[in-house]
């Protein structure tokens, strides 16, 4: 019996080969390219005073607009269309 995907397929995605192999398997194994979810994390940059001090966190804006760029430039071929590209932010409480 074939396996029927019938929801959202989450992809982590560091760039990397084997990475990009998980979202040509998961566009294979979805009913429709749009239930394919590819998930870029990247961490909380967090700058120190020189004497060790947290200053307030650097402006991540720029980072995810530079990893959406990345992303979309990977993923442009007419295969990739309707899948969902997402870069979040990791942030550390406390």
């Amino acid at each position: 019996m074939p396996w029927n995907i019938q929801h959202a397929i989450l992809v982590p995605y560091d760039f990397s080969e084997h990475s990009h192999t998980a979202v040509e398997k998961a566009i294979q194994l979805a009913d429709d390219p749009s239930q394919v979810h590819i998930l870029h994390v990247l961490h909380t940059i967090l700058a120190l005073t020189p004497g060790g001090f947290p200053m307030e966190a650097a402006d991540d804006g720029p980072r995810i607009e530079y990893a959406q760029k990345l992303m979309a430039g990977e993923f442009q071929d007419a295969g990739y269309a309707g899948v969902v590209r997402s870069v979040w932010i990791t942030r550390k409480n406390g």
